[in-house]
């Protein structure tokens, strides 16, 4: 039979899945209504390095439904001389876990294209997704003591933006608590303000909560309260660093990001570094001055007009693990990653895992077949030069090196971790020759 054949070109499931895709999204009206089959979890790659392959651990998700209560709200009020107003801050969070049961079975993930409620031009189309985890599975206590990680998406994004990489580390004997940004996910984004002071703040509340708070009687008994790790990307790499102690220069977000000069009230309210924070993974972390210059905001000097000042990264005093894309347009690479690995110094290792050629969606799952039909929402995810699963095997890997040097103090991590520079031999641990191939890892 001839290779164009229509039927033989849709007789594969994921084909027919994809060209039934096409059709029913573009029926879709944009509500929240969910017209689409789960799309199935992709095979790994054959070229995946080592550590990028599953762990022992069978694995659990649920989801929690958190509120941190008598918080400020920056989207109201807040002119000069008003006191801020309050309210209560709902969080949904995904967890995954090491469990007791079954190995093949696989989770229902939701998630929405679009970018918030009333936006012409990127509508809310939802559509569902398959990961390899058992809804509600019984923790394997056996795992423990065993690191809390959280993870913090990008603006906008959503709990699930990361999932392989949550549903990886809980393979390997993790806890991965991914948050649901509120007023910051694709769903129901709004005003940056929300998202510029309330995500540090949702990451140690989220961490209070479950290593003691009442979830830590549940599924979290297990959990080793002194040993966590953030994982943050572009937003949530700001939150990442905030929380482990970086500190905000407010006055250029004045006006700009937050309305009524209101940034210098909310930055009275700083945050200590956590010291439970033990490592430290910002995925293009947003706001050194080449992102605040590609967001619109005059930069005069990269020491004194960014998100940052330079004497801010002596409070981080945790491990970090920079990853970027060098060709990055809204972190940005030099003046923006890189000038953030250059300033932190708090005496920790810090490395710089670059990837050559990638611009800012280093860290989201693969582009849902959903997003096909609309190239904006394709772009969202997908990268021009690098295939995404490729950069999610590379993010299992170096993730799960980083980790276990750090939260569990495996020296033998070392050698996955040393400095690299891309085409050099031999390569890497954990690579197989040939494989090692367009990035390069620096350290401090």
């Amino acid at each position: 039979m001839n290779s164009t054949d229509p039927h033989r070109a849709l007789s594969s499931p994921r084909a027919w899945l994809a060209a039934s895709c096409l059709l029913v999204v573009g029926l879709v009206a944009p509500t929240l209504t969910l017209a689409l089959d789960p799309e199935p979890p992709l095979p790994r790659r054959p070229d995946a390095p080592a550590l990028a392959l599953p762990g022992p651990h069978n694995v659990g998700v649920t989801t929690l439904r958190l509120t941190h209560p008598d918080q400020i709200d920056p989207l109201n009020g807040l002119a000069d001389g008003e006191a801020p107003p309050r309210y209560d801050r709902e969080l949904t969070v995904e967890l995954w876990y090491p469990a007791r049961c079954c190995p093949d079975s696989v989770a229902v993930y939701e998630d929405v294209l679009g970018s918030g409620p009333g936006n012409p031009a990127r509508p809310l189309r939802p559509f569902r997704f398959q990961g390899p985890a058992t809804r509600n599975a019984s923790p394997d206590e056996r795992a423990g003591p065993a690191p809390l990680v959280v993870l913090s998406h990008g603006f906008p994004g959503s709990r699930v933006l990361m999932s392989y990489l949550g549903e990886h580390l809980a393979s390997h004997g993790y806890l991965v608590a991914a948050i649901d940004h509120t007023h910051s996910t694709h769903q129901d984004r709004d005003e940056f303000a929300s998202t510029l002071y309330h995500r540090p703040r949702d990451i140690v509340f989220v961490i209070d909560e479950l290593l003691e708070g009442r979830y830590r009687g549940e599924r979290l008994a297990f959990a080793d309260p002194e040993r966590t790790a953030v994982i943050g990307y572009s937003m949530g790499g700001y939150g990442a660093l905030v929380a482990a102690g970086a500190g905000v220069a407010p006055a250029v977000a004045n006006g700009r990001f937050v309305p009524h000069g209101a940034m210098t009230k909310l930055a009275e309210d700083a945050l200590d570094a956590d010291p439970r924070i033990r490592a430290v993974v910002a995925l293009a972390p947003w706001g050194a001055p080449a992102a605040l210059s590609a967001a619109g905001v005059a930069a005069a000097s990269a020491g004194a007009e960014s998100l940052w000042q330079p004497s801010a990264f002596t409070g981080i005093t945790a491990p970090v693990l920079y990853v970027a894309g060098d060709a990055d347009p809204i972190s940005g690479y030099q003046g923006g990653v890189r000038w953030l690995w250059e300033q932190t110094h708090g005496g920790a290792p810090v490395k710089l895992l670059t990837y050559h050629q990638a611009r800012h969606n280093v860290a989201p799952t693969p582009p849902p077949l959903a997003s096909r039909a609309y190239p904006r929402e394709f772009a969202h995810y997908a990268e021009p030069v690098w295939d995404i699963e490729r950069l999610n095997d590379l993010n299992r890997h170096f993730i799960t090196a980083f980790l276990a040097r750090h939260l569990r103090e495996d020296v033998s991590m070392e050698a996955y971790l040393r400095p690299w520079r891309n085409g050099a031999n031999p390569a890497p641990q954990g690579f197989a020759p040939g494989t090692a191939l367009g990035f390069s890892l620096e350290r401090r």
